[in-house]
């Protein structure tokens, strides 16, 4: 779009000026076009309105400018328009005619051309310490900031989907709040929008966010964002760069687009935000974090990545309900069922070794939460993660949990292998680690399970064979070692309908070596809606004996049948259900 554009139609109404723009690309940070366009319609209507808005629109993004910013527009308009004015600057400078123009929509070509300009003006901020437009365009330009983000943070737009597009969308829930209305609508092609409107700024609810919500300043993004992070239905959200939609992952609706745009500035506020809550800062030598941030209605893990890990910035923000959810919430979704719940609680009781494999985002750390919640509650638990997942999600007593740092976050704590091995000293009944990612991470594991040492681990596999293949081909692990595992759990994620469904799908027993000894011997025991070897006692009891959870000589079949049922009873909350 150049200066000369007139492809935009102009409606003035009571509060606000449109612009209908027929191009992808438009807006007063983006194009100088559009800041000449209202110039120029300043100039043609002679508009001494202050309190008007500014939107452009192209019928399917809307860019909502604030009151304030026409102001200091308009201002601006007046203070370099004035005839006498104009002379003197133009002789005192030398400033040519056709350059003098740019003050209006382009000030940062104007000091370009005329650097003396921008020492006088900042001479003239230090006495006075007075901004207007062209100043704070002086003070940015002085720091060193491209022309596009100079506007971007002058401007720094509203930026949302134009209403109208969304009409041919049904509405299928509407939730108000104070201060915001989520919308969830759905088209015939069953695309799913989440669409917030900010209602009312005064009465957006007071959280952890607040120090965020001033700095949104003028534009909503950050407030649509906080809304979704607040949101207990949002499982999960995405950016994949700056300047970009967000999407998330809706627990009733599945993958949703949204109306939730943050610009380049926005997602710095972010950063800034978190770094001053959190401690952790973003930097080149240090470009990606994980981090942990929560208050009395939400719990979060957000991971971001900047350069020069990405080109541009991304976001993933896990939720995690600050009630989590139990293993009758598990049940009654069908991500498990009642008979192996009961049997993994016995196994846990026992103190036996389980890994929790699976893909990321399929449920590894919702079910360990679950199964942790029936610990006996006088045992020594630890929770070894770089990040607090299930350490306070539970009320047991007698825990401890120790951060560790993650593969993708700086020095600034000890590494999880390390903190395995010394969790030797730290006299454990139980131990959940979360995450084993690396070979180190994996050596230190299994050096501590050769200790005696008794619990629950996660980690990120497609399948409980393609773990033991990582194991044991990539980080040398020997066969033999593998055989200290009792049971490796396989979470599975599906897409279905546009969401995801998370379940546990199959559970193998670590059955000694192959009869070449140079591979563990995977026994499947349960697959979801196919194979169950739990209902046969014989092989239960085969089970439990091979894997020295029950000793025969100690307790009696008929008794370990009574303590499963028992459980069993506990967590379906009926008497006439038990295990055949």
């Amino acid at each position: 779009m150049k200066k000369s554009c007139n492809g935009c139609k102009i409606l003035i109404k009571n509060d606000s000026i449109n612009f209908i723009c027929p191009y992808e690309e438009f807006g007063l940070e983006e194009k100088e076009g559009c800041r000449y366009r209202l110039y120029e319609t300043i100039l043609r209507q002679k508009l001494k309105n202050y309190n008007l808005n500014i939107v452009f629109t192209n019928l399917k993004v809307t860019k909502l400018y604030n009151k304030n910013i026409f102001k200091q527009f308009l201002n601006n308009f007046y203070y370099y328009n004035n005839f006498f004015r104009k002379i003197i600057l133009q002789k005192k400078y030398k400033i040519e005619n056709n350059i003098y123009e740019n003050f209006f929509y382009n000030p940062v070509k104007i000091l370009e051309i005329y650097p003396i300009l921008k020492e006088k003006i900042l001479k003239k901020i230090i006495k006075k310490s007075k901004l207007n437009f062209f100043e704070e365009i002086c003070l940015l330009y002085e720091m060193e900031y491209e022309e596009k983000e100079i506007y971007s943070r002058i401007f720094e737009p509203d930026i949302t989907l134009n209403e109208n597009l969304i009409l041919s969308f049904k509405p299928k829930e509407i939730i108000s709040k104070p201060g915001f209305i989520i919308k969830i609508l759905e088209n015939q092609s069953s695309e799913t929008i989440y669409y917030v409107k900010i209602t009312d700024r005064k009465s957006f609810p007071k959280t952890k966010f607040d120090l965020l919500t001033r700095m949104s300043l003028f534009s909503n993004n950050l407030l649509r964002f906080i809304v979704a992070m607040l949101d207990e239905n949002i499982q999960e959200i995405y950016l994949d760069k700056e300047n970009d939609w967000i999407y998330i992952d809706h627990e009733k609706y599945g993958r949703c687009t949204t109306n939730i745009y943050l610009t380049s500035i926005d997602v710095e506020k972010f950063k800034t935000f978190l770094s001053i809550v959190t401690g952790e800062e973003i930097t080149p030598s240090n470009p990606s974090i994980k981090i942990s941030l929560q208050d009395e209605n939400v719990k979060l893990r957000i991971a971001i990545d900047s350069y020069p890990v990405t080109e541009n910035t991304s976001i993933d923000i896990r939720k995690f309900r600050r009630t989590m959810f139990s293993l009758n919430d598990l049940i009654k979704m069908g991500s498990i069922t009642s008979d192996i719940a009961a049997f993994l609680i016995f196994c846990l009781k026992k103190r036996a070794i389980m890994v929790i494999c699976g893909e990321p985002n399929s449920g590894k750390t919702t079910l360990a939460h679950a199964l942790s919640q029936f610990l006996e509650n006088n045992w020594r638990k630890i929770y070894l993660e770089d990040i607090d997942e299930l350490y306070s999600a539970n009320n047991l007593k007698y825990k401890l949990f120790i951060k560790t740092r993650s593969i993708d976050v700086s020095d600034k704590y000890s590494q999880k292998k390390i903190e395995i091995i010394k969790m030797l000293h730290r006299s454990p009944d139980w131990i959940f680690l979360g995450e084993i990612q690396t070979k180190e991470h994996t050596l230190a594991m299994f050096q501590a399970i050769h200790a005696g040492l008794k619990g629950l681990m996660t980690c990120h596999s497609s399948s409980p064979h393609e773990l033991i293949k990582r194991w044991i081909l990539q980080y040398k692990i020997h066969p033999s070692s593998v055989t200290s595992i009792n049971f490796i759990i396989g979470m599975k994620k599906e897409m279905k309908n546009n969401r995801i469904i998370r379940s546990l799908y199959e559970i193998y027993e670590v059955n000694g070596l192959n009869e070449k000894g140079n591979w563990p011997r995977l026994k499947l025991i349960y697959r979801k809606g196919k194979y169950n070897i739990l209902h046969n006692t014989d092989s239960l009891k085969e089970i439990l004996f091979i894997n020295k959870i029950i000793n025969e000589e100690q307790i009696t079949f008929e008794d370990l049948l009574k303590d499963i049922q028992e459980i069993y009873k506990e967590i379906t909350k009926t008497s006439n259900e038990i295990i055949k």
